[in-house]
């Protein structure tokens, strides 16, 4: 264990030389799990205004490292017959909009749903990341969708929406707010005395600040909203411990909880890539890592179980983007298990480019100028041509200059604009979300 130890701090000091951090900026906490040891590593303030430091009981927003908590729920209640994979999700939720009728648990568990990403929806709404609506809200949005993706079970797509989803079905099926559920399931049980899903009364005055680097200073962050699901949970190093090494003894809330938490049934496997529930099974080189990160308004986190190896590894911290932690991780697991791990992509970041490739000369089609509005997402946009390179948009107060690829279509990033001549309506395209439609504005 000695030896481990010396191969971590060597990385966490790396790691702090590459990226600046120190005892005056946000920072990490790093804990190495077997079954017989837990080593813990901090660095950094939770607070940069008070000063305090990142200490074993610091909590933070656990971003959507909470998937993991609700997927484990979501387990026990298919034990205990209370749920089934194949569940209609409108016989659990059935004020849904009729475009999910052919959706069910299991299309939510892996991602397969073709459901809409509502993080991603709300930003085009104008919604800042730190400044989520109240719960009722988020579902009122998914709610207004109507078109998925694309058909259920036919693609992959990371939707916070289905998680979110998967909560309210839980709540609905035990009648009780899920920081109940799960403090009864799950962390009173294992002793996980600092960790709960947030709710409307939560003192978030008790959380580590989160921080983003800008212009050479860094920024708090912090967000109050109390959304659950797909994010939500709060814990601490300590806390996040047991869970890990509860993975390593592989009994609770289930025999062979990892396992069936990366379990996915064929065909799924191959078009989710092993995604589970809220977590998965990841090889790079032929080695076998089960994992999930998470990042949010200033924390950026991982969990990652390394089971032939007989270690985990949690890594929290309170700063996002300024340093990635899937580097840091890799790093570390590298150095103990002498494996070659090269990641490049993160998995929820895996996701079909939009095409950017100019279709040759071309005039700009004049219809596409104008005010348009989407029922969906409650969000006007105006839009000039400015020429045939640039294309002017603008949404409530900020303007974005996309560029024409085709006659019909302009981009901008992972944003893409699409007018349909036969239809005459316009389809905003991202990588989570598919077919927006805006309708042109008549004076």
């Amino acid at each position: 264990m000695a030896t481990i130890n010396t191969k971590i701090e060597s990385q966490l000091k790396k790691f702090n030389r590459t990226y600046n951090i120190s005892s005056t900026t946000p920072g990490y906490a790093v804990g190495l799990i077997t079954h017989d040891t837990i080593l813990q590593y901090f660095e950094g303030l939770s607070d940069l205004t008070s000063k305090h430091r990142i200490h074993s009981l610091t909590k933070f927003r656990m971003a959507s490292v909470s998937k993991q908590f609700v997927g484990a729920i979501v387990l026990t209640l298919i034990e205990e017959k209370k749920l089934n994979l194949d569940d209609n999700i409108i016989d659990h939720l059935p004020n849904l909009n009729k475009a999910y009728n052919n959706i069910t648990i299991e299309d939510l568990i892996h991602h397969v749903s073709g459901i809409k990403d509502y993080v991603e929806l709300l930003a085009l709404m104008g919604y800042p990341e730190n400044q989520l609506p109240i719960p009722e809200k988020v579902f009122e949005i998914i709610n207004a969708q109507g078109s998925l993706n694309f058909a259920p079970k036919t693609d992959y797509s990371y939707s916070n929406s289905n998680y979110f989803l998967l909560a309210r079905i839980i709540e609905k099926v035990l009648g009780k707010p899920l920081h109940i559920i799960a403090n009864k399931r799950l962390f009173g049980p294992l002793k996980m005395k600092n960790t709960t899903f947030l709710h409307k009364d939560y003192d978030f005055n008790s959380i580590a600040k989160g921080y983003y680097f800008q212009n050479m200073f860094y920024h708090t962050f912090s967000s109050n909203d109390y959304v659950t699901g797909d994010g939500g949970l709060v814990s601490n190093l300590n806390d996040m411990c047991i869970w890990a090494k509860n993975y390593l003894t592989n009994s609770f809330p289930t025999q062979n909880l990892l396992y069936k938490m990366v379990n996915v049934k064929k065909p799924l496997d191959t078009l989710t890539n092993n995604y589970g529930y809220g977590f998965y099974k990841e090889t790079i080189n032929d080695y076998s890592i089960y994992k999930h990160g998470g990042i949010f308004c200033g924390y950026t986190h991982d969990i990652a179980v390394v089971p032939n190896k007989d270690f985990a590894l949690v890594i929290l911290t309170n700063s996002n983007p300024k340093y990635s932690v899937e580097e840091l991780t890799y790093s570390i697991i590298s150095s103990i298990t002498n494996w070659n791990l090269s990641r490049t992509v993160s998995k929820e970041k895996n996701m079909a480019k939009l095409n950017i490739i100019p279709s040759g000369n071309f005039s700009v089609n004049e219809k596409i100028n104008g005010n348009w509005l989407s029922n969906e997402i409650k969000t006007r946009c105006k839009i000039e041509i400015e020429n045939n390179t640039l294309v002017n948009v603008y949404f409530e107060k900020s303007k974005y200059q996309f560029t024409p690829i085709n006659r019909n279509t302009i981009i901008l990033n992972d944003m893409q604009f699409t007018y349909d001549e036969n239809k005459e309506l316009m389809f905003l395209n991202t990588t989570k979300t598919k077919n927006i439609i805006f309708k042109k504005e008549v004076k």
